[in-house]
């Protein structure tokens, strides 16, 4: 099993982004909209797990904050929009924060697995 969901390729392209990246920069603030709901949005992730997925979009908040600091009208979307999303996908998955890398900015991968695994 790889160590790392992206190839080595996207985990270096990734890592370049987390150490130029300034202060004040999000990605997951300033990246381009697919689809958007009132209080969140899907965007294209820039890093995806490409060893496994053919499709990796990030559902984000509209508004940067992590998971503690989510409403309760933010949490009623979410649990909308995973209804709405529940064909569009394989999986919706949040990393725990042992594994979380953007921490100060909530956020839930909606991927499809590959069809055949590297």
């Amino acid at each position: 099993m790889p160590q790392n969901l992206r190839t080595p390729e996207t985990e270096a392209h990734y890592q370049s982004y987390l150490e130029h990246k300034q202060k004040g920069d999000c990605y997951l603030c300033t990246g381009s909209t697919l689809r958007e709901f009132q209080l969140w949005r899907i965007l294209q992730n820039q890093y995806p797990y490409d060893r496994i997925v053919k499709t990796h979009h990030l559902i984000v908040l509209k508004r940067h904050t992590d998971e503690s600091g989510l409403t309760v009208p933010e949490y009623n979307e979410l649990y909308d929009i995973k209804s709405v999303l529940k064909n569009d996908y394989d999986m919706l998955l949040e990393n725990t924060l042992k594994r979380k890398s953007i921490r100060e900015h909530f956020h839930i991968h909606a991927i499809e697995v590959a069809d055949v695994l590297p």
